[in-house]
């Protein structure tokens, strides 16, 4: 017979897997396994050449592990092609929001991981490399709008850590908003923004210690800061703050939601 503690344990696993933030671990396994659009089976994911930094192969095994409850529950569909994913809500029909989100360095988990469960009910969610760009989001797309009678009402773009790097490339594409989620900015970058910019950078004055710029000086540091004024004068949003960069897609999706969708 169980005991009370067990009972109990059991309670808030059942909690758990009914979570509706559970969606967004979907999106990792799809992403391990992306969908080919053609037959809607899963394709082997290239072998990567150099071996797993430790503790990786734990992480995407605790990942599958979590996602397997969801995957009943999940009703939105996935699709991969060119090194971008999309997201689309289930039934999805009529105007919908695009956001497209470029990650950086370290892949593609703090992204997908920190995005919140109600972007994916509300907006179609492309996911994309740090030299990813719109016109591969826009080409996995256009088949899927024309099969489902979506039309796109709004786009952001938004880019994470060297990522920024993508939002500056496509910043023209969006209509609505482009979204610096702690990014990598360079001098050349200052005459882009416009009031559409959201900003928001933890100003590590231990981090970003290279250059971009061709005065060998000037760090991508020293021009992330700089960007701050940058940004408010040309009529956009910015902030500094103290939000780990891990934890940064998390933050800024959450806080700026309004302002993106």
């Amino acid at each position: 017979m169980a005991t009370k503690q067990q009972i109990e344990w059991l309670s808030q696993l059942a909690k758990l897997l009914e979570a509706p933030a559970m969606v967004v671990k979907e999106v990792v396994d799809v992403l391990d396994a992306p969908f080919t659009a053609e037959k809607g089976q899963a394709k082997p994911e290239p072998s990567e050449n150099s071996p797993a930094a430790p503790g990786q192969k734990d992480r995407k095994a605790d990942a599958k592990k979590g996602t397997d409850a969801a995957k009943a529950e999940s009703k939105n569909t996935f699709h991969s092609g060119g090194g971008h994913i999309i997201s689309l809500p289930p039934d999805a029909t009529g105007k919908l929001p695009l956001v497209v989100i470029f990650w950086g360095n370290n892949g593609k988990d703090p992204v997908i991981n920190g995005t919140p469960p109600s972007y994916f009910k509300k907006a179609l969610v492309a996911y994309g490399p740090r030299n990813g760009t719109f016109a591969a989001v826009t080409a996995l797309l256009a088949p899927l709008l024309k099969e489902k009678g979506i039309e796109i009402s709004t786009i952001s773009i938004c880019g994470y850590s060297s990522g920024g790097q993508a939002a500056f490339a496509n910043y023209g594409s969006a209509t609505k908003a482009v979204g610096f989620i702690d990014p990598n900015v360079q001098k050349r970058n200052f005459s882009t923004f416009d009031a559409k910019a959201i900003y928001s950078i933890n100003p590590n004055p231990d981090a970003w210690q290279f250059t971009g710029d061709p005065d060998p000086a000037y760090t991508v540091a020293q021009a992330r800061i700089d960007a701050v004024d940058i940004v408010k004068k040309a009529g956009g949003f910015a902030e500094t703050t103290k939000v780990g960069h891990a934890a940064y897609p998390k933050y800024f999706l959450s806080t700026f939601e309004s302002k993106l969708i």
